[in-house]
């Protein structure tokens, strides 16, 4: 008899071949008292559906062939020593199972349930005559969780749309790893529908956002201590959940959203690995561990973080990942500890641009697609001083020219403002008229969005917090006056016929070892001065994508091998171009036989011999 979301208190952990499983404490169903119990318990079930075909063999086999292509949480253990539960859509009961069938359940000691059920296909665990969902535990091994976390099926249920779903913390390793490790369900429990577009998509969520039942650190133990645990959850992350996407854990980031690096200045919590190259390049900051999980986890599909000057596009650069930092004010910022709310955005980081397209479809509209009309080559960022990262960058230029079936153009920012600014601030170029306006607000919201946090703490605990060293100060109205120069002269805003995007540099050409102390001027953030490619998109609050696009090589003083670093380059537009520039950079790829999806681990992309030591993808394939 079904008992369907009925919580069980104990928490289970088994081992399954070499795989660890966490069993889900919900139980899922309850098998008849009349079956067979296997040998062993816990012991592994898997569900499969049949509608009209009959019970065969060859219709196992295919369904296990497939959930085995399709599902990295099923193993063929599951087909070992326990049940195969076969959902039938018309009651075949009665009907005589072929022979080959029979030796097929006898060889793997397998007992046979034909039941009239729903439950999704996919592997489980029976614990007695309950059923519930194998979550396939994988080890941390960069260090770059915060928090992980399961549903809390004690408090609520999965079915009840209209209940903030609550978390509880996770805090067991595998069996024989002292490494944590993170519970991931099986792909085959979700089917995507109009309702549930990203069922089963796998996220992390940077530990500034909140996650009901669970405490937001912000990367700093004083923090945590103080706000413990939260009752709500971050509006955006529960957009996505209400559209199907799985919460698998916080990842870790920069106390405050700063941007701390190792050596020197990561202090409460160790920086998480970066899995490229000689795995001892830096995170960058401040969402660090946001990159490393996409950079080093093939089982995780997005990592949500912010980005207020840099956080998400340094760490997507140095951990060779696309990251899209979405339009400023597009979507919901409730509910995620401020930075500099001048600057704040939501950040995305995948391995292919498709998880970033499905992400900004649910949560941006257009009216229609079009192809933009200028490319901007801005001479005053170009070109680069690393020749190898600067023929990648023209190499990829020439694939969105080629794409777009224009040519670009080239334009000094600097010069067109002495030209085309207001009249009465013409005679001031553009880097004294911004002066340190863009840094100044970056480090007077960075100090002041956190007083009551630094009053509230010594109330409660009779001590100051620790806190990293920070900044003060002015001056947004430099920047709205900028911000209004560039949508009208740049943008060209006025004219409905026109679309311009423009190429931005961003990212190192080569190693950044996380043993070196860094220069001042070179310490993962933004230089102080406003006028450069990093400030100008925030204080823009403009769209920009970071592009995966090749890889250079160095002599890692680690490995004393040859490894490679990731190359990037970025795409900016005017507000609410998000979804154009993924379509851009993703179809002028596509087009040129350029690899699109990068791969988790040590390279980006398979090693190819040209300019980008990239592999090509044949023409057949695309």
């Amino acid at each position: 008899m079904s008992s369907l979301h009925q919580p069980s208190a104990q928490r289970t952990v088994i081992q399954l071949g070499e795989s660890s499983y966490y069993v889900r404490s919900r139980v899922e169903y309850e098998l008849p008292l009349t079956a067979l119990s296997p040998a062993t318990s816990p012991a592994p079930a898997v569900v499969i559906s049949v509608s009209n075909a009959s019970i065969s063999l060859q219709t196992i086999c295919e369904k296990l062939s497939r959930f085995a292509a399709e599902d990295d949480v099923f193993q063929q253990q599951f087909t070992v020593g326990g049940y195969l539960i076969v959902q039938e859509l018309e009651n075949k009961t009665n009907e005589t199972l072929p022979r080959d069938l029979l030796d097929f359940l006898h060889t793997n000691s397998l007992n046979l349930l034909t039941l009239k059920t729903s439950l999704p296909e996919g592997p489980y665990i029976a614990l007695g005559q309950c059923l519930h969902q194998a979550w396939r535990l994988y080890p941390d091994t960069l260090s770059a969780f915060a928090t992980v976390v399961i549903p809390d099926d004690a408090e609520t249920a999965e079915s009840d749309e209209d209940v903030l779903q609550s978390y509880e913390e996770f805090s067991a390793a595998s069996i024989g790893d002292s490494t944590s490790s993170i519970p991931v369900p099986s792909r085959l429990y979700y089917q995507k529908t109009t309702e549930k577009p990203l069922a089963g998509l796998r996220i992390t969520i940077k530990d500034n956002m909140h996650l009901n039942g669970i405490t937001t650190g912000l990367g700093n133990r004083a923090f945590a201590e103080l706000y413990g645990k939260q009752t709500t959850t971050a509006e955006y992350v529960r957009m996505l959940q209400q559209k199907g996407a799985i919460i698998l854990g916080k990842t870790k980031m920069s106390a405050f959203a700063g941007s701390e690096v190792p050596p020197n200045q990561c202090i409460d919590y160790f920086p998480p690995w970066n899995a490229r190259g000689d795995g001892y390049q830096g995170p960058s900051g401040s969402s660090s561990g946001a990159a490393a999980t996409i950079a080093g986890y093939p089982w995780l599909d997005i990592s949500l973080c912010t980005d207020t000057s840099g956080s998400m596009r340094f760490p997507a650069s140095s951990h060779g990942a696309w990251g899209h930092r979405a339009t400023w004010g597009s979507l919901p910022m409730e509910g995620i500890v401020p930075a500099v709310p001048a600057y704040d955005s939501i950040g995305l980081l995948s391995r292919t641009p498709d998880t970033l397209r499905d992400l900004l479809t649910i949560t941006h509209t257009r009216e229609s697609y079009k192809k933009p009309t200028r490319l901007i080559y801005p001479s005053d960022w170009y070109p680069l001083p690393n020749r190898a990262q600067q023929v990648m960058t023209g190499a990829f230029m020439k694939v969105v020219e080629d794409y777009l079936g224009i040519e670009h153009v080239e334009i000094s920012l600097l010069d067109e403002w002495t030209k085309t600014g207001p009249e009465d601030l013409r005679d001031l170029t553009l880097i004294a008229f911004l002066a340190m306006s863009a840094y100044t607000v970056n480090g007077w919201y960075g100090y002041h969005t956190f007083d009551d946090f630094r009053r509230d703490y010594p109330l409660k605990f009779g001590k100051k917090p620790y806190v990293s060293p920070s900044h003060s100060a002015r001056c947004l109205d430099k920047i709205k006056t900028f911000k209004d120069w560039f949508d009208q002269v740049i943008w060209q805003k006025d004219d409905p016929d026109a679309l311009t995007i423009m190429l931005v540099p961003q990212g190192r050409p080569g190693a950044n070892y996380r043993d070196t102390v860094p220069e001042s001027s070179d310490s993962g953030g933004p230089d102080p001065m406003s006028y450069d490619e990093v400030f100008v998109t925030s204080m823009l609050g403009c769209p920009q994508l970071v592009i995966p696009i090749g890889q250079n090589p160095y002599e890692s003083k680690v490995s004393g091998l040859i490894e490679y670093a990731p190359i990037v380059t970025t795409l900016i537009g005017p507000a609410r171009s998000d979804q154009t520039l993924v379509d851009v950079a993703s179809n002028a790829l596509i087009q040129a036989g350029w690899p699109t999806t990068v791969l988790a681990g040590r390279l980006m992309f398979d090693l190819g011999d040209n300019d980008r030591n990239s592999d090509v993808i044949p023409k057949g394939k695309l």
